[in-house]
């Protein structure tokens, strides 16, 4: 489905940034493309909480409804060190917020995507592009033009927007084509599994850490069939070809007290503190955060 009609932004990236500021646009009159390299929607877990300040930002959205029909809600997160009794373990318990969500939600990242997608259709009849991929970026004097290919061709589309915004992640190609430097460092490697757990007495509402002096792993319950499991660096034990025994001796040698199921889905990942240099291209004007300034052509990332 083509979107670009007197489009003035295109978002680059259909993940949650990309949806989001789909939606904040929008419902502020501005029209908007949604192009994403992927050839269709995400079907894994991935992140899975909403606060409270997110919640409220979603009520205005007009989709906070729709989120709490596929959320669980969490009074906060419990910290179970060893050798502390349970009246002993210290809690972030959210319930004291001076919300209207005085907890956070648990929930699937795809569900959550989803439910964004939809609204978008339903309210404003856009959707994301599947397939289509960001090749070029180059300001002009009339704005910003790009280059777009779509999945198994080699034919390109060659497009002019007033702003062009990267929500396209990590490796955001609209970051690189602006000049953008992404200074950090890896700080450590985590490990996930979405998993069948029985034996756990612990509250299931709550997220649920436990920490010794090397290691921790986080147990939560999620929507539906699953727990969430992560488990911090942990060396080969992060990178084992059997991801529920690894899992499994943590936890034995933790003493928690499961027995974990074969892994709907696990993934391991490394943990960077990388920065933006800058969030605008060079002689970008202020447009994009001052909305009386009239929208100069650039390249935002």
């Amino acid at each position: 489905m083509r979107n670009d009609q007197q489009a003035s932004v295109l978002i680059v990236g259909a993940g949650p940034s990309g949806l989001i500021l789909a939606h904040e646009l929008l419902r502020r009159g501005v029209k908007v493309r949604l192009a994403e390299k992927r050839p269709g929607p995400a079907h894994t877990t991935r992140a899975f909480t909403l606060h409270a300040r997110s919640m409220e930002m979603f009520e205005h959205i007009g989709v906070a409804h729709r989120l709490e029909e596929v959320c669980l809600p969490c009074p906060g997160n419990v910290y179970h060190f060893q050798g502390m009794s349970e009246d002993q373990l210290p809690r972030t318990d959210f319930r004291t917020l001076p919300s209207r969500y005085p907890f956070y939600y648990k929930l699937n990242q795809n569900d959550f995507e989803q439910v964004l997608r939809e609204h978008l259709n339903a309210q404003y009849s856009l959707a994301p592009e599947y397939g289509t991929e960001l090749v070029s970026v180059a300001e002009g004097g009339d704005g910003v033009h790009v280059s777009l290919r779509r999945a198994g061709t080699r034919q390109e589309e060659r497009v002019r927007y007033d702003w062009v915004v990267g929500c396209d992640g990590s490796k955001s190609r609209v970051r690189q084509e602006a000049g953008i430097g992404f200074t950090g460092q890896r700080v450590g490697v985590m490990a996930m599994m979405d998993v069948e757990i029985e034996g756990l007495s612990c509250d299931d509402s709550w997220v649920n850490y436990f920490i010794s002096r090397d290691l921790f792993m986080l147990v939560t319950k999620l929507p539906g069939r699953y727990w969430r499991v992560y488990l911090s660096d942990a060396g080969a034990m992060t990178k084992a070809s059997h991801p529920r025994e690894s899992f499994q001796h943590v936890a034995d040698q933790m003493n928690i007290g499961m027995t974990l199921g074969e892994p709907q889905w696990a993934t391991t990942w490394e943990i960077l503190n990388n920065v933006a240099d800058r969030y605008r291209a060079a002689g970008s004007s202020c447009a994009a955060t001052h909305p009386t300034c009239t929208p100069q052509p650039a390249a935002r990332a």
